[in-house]
């Protein structure tokens, strides 16, 4: 199915109208839609998690199915047993930011004129000194400095900051103390296979449904799985042809010979109890043994949460651009 834009993609399928299990998905949805703000306060009080959270409020299978934990999924790349032990107040903070709870109003959504590789570039032409396929074997704090040891030896640095995955910086840190195994071990990554095709099989069937996002339900897979879907990128990217171009995320069938382009492995975090405590844990490890951490685990998982945390590091060294406003 895809996101619903009006009656005729909500009611794509014709015999919907006289489903009473569709119509009570969609008074769910309603219901959950203008309890967001009140659900937040019960969550922030109980730290609930979103399954906890579901069955409190007694919302229906269909619901939680075919609309809430499939849309979850999607937006974090999981599979949907995982977004049921999602903080519950971590989901519906980012989905009030991004006023993805409202039907009516919601803000316009840009995209950089070719891809996030373009702010990429921007931010490296104004550094000195960039070194791209140089791994990092490790790395070791003392007292005067942070020694880095790559494949072209070692070199030393007065500060560190590392933006990688936590597990991953948990592995270039070797004299990792107790509290940052802690913090760093605590979040999970989900694996995800994304793969660039024009085959539009991996779309809805309907094509008036087709969205920007498509998720497509299978039968007889678990929710331990992470969900399929497909990004339309010419609804996503203004591209110089008609041809549907497509990303799908763990795809059920491969696309059809010919159709593929390229695929990609990924890896995303899991925002459960562990990885929101962890969190909460991070300020305090920011700055000692010369050393800071940044990414977007440090918060809802995407672009803008990788920037966040760069900021504040930025600011201990008072190096805070004008324009950010932490």
């Amino acid at each position: 199915m895809g996101r619903h834009h009006s009656l005729n993609t909500v009611f794509a399928q014709r015999r919907n109208l006289f489903s009473p299990t569709f119509i009570g998905m969609l008074r769910d949805i309603r219901r959950f839609n203008r309890g967001a703000e009140q659900n937040l306060e019960i969550a922030t009080r109980t730290r609930a998690s979103m399954g906890e959270l579901l069955t409190a409020g007694d919302y229906g299978g269909a619901f939680q199915r075919h609309y809430l934990l499939p849309m979850a999924a999607a937006i974090w790349s999981s599979a949907t047993a995982d977004i049921l032990a999602f903080q519950a107040t971590t989901f519906l903070r980012f989905c009030l930011n991004h006023a993805l709870l409202q039907v009516n109003r919601r803000p316009q959504w840009r995209t950089v004129s070719g891809g996030g590789r373009e702010y990429v570039a921007r931010i490296m032409s104004t550094l000195d000194d960039v070194r791209i396929g140089i791994p990092v074997r490790g790395v070791r704090r003392s007292a005067d400095g942070i020694d880095v040891y790559t494949g072209d030896g070692v070199e030393r640095f007065d500060a560190l900051v590392l933006a990688t995955h936590g597990p991953t910086t948990l592995r270039l840190v070797e004299d990792a103390d107790q509290d940052e195994r802690s913090v760093l071990g605590a979040v999970r990554y989900q694996p995800n296979l994304a793969v660039l095709h024009t085959d539009t099989t991996l779309l809805p069937r309907r094509q008036r449904v087709w969205s920007a996002w498509n998720y497509l339900g299978t039968r007889g897979r678990d929710g331990s799985h992470p969900v399929c879907v497909s990004y339309l990128v010419n609804q996503l990217q203004p591209l110089p042809f008609n041809t549907p171009l497509v990303v799908t995320f763990n795809p059920v069938t491969s696309p059809a010979p010919g159709t593929e382009s390229r695929r990609f492995h990924y890896d995303h975090p899991q925002f459960d109890l562990a990885a929101i405590d962890a969190q909460h844990r991070l300020p305090s490890l920011q700055g000692k043994r010369r050393t800071w951490f940044a990414g977007a685990w440090t918060g809802y998982g995407f672009h803008e949460d990788g920037l966040k945390p760069t900021l504040r590091v930025a600011a201990d060294f008072n190096a805070l651009p004008d324009w950010a406003g932490l």
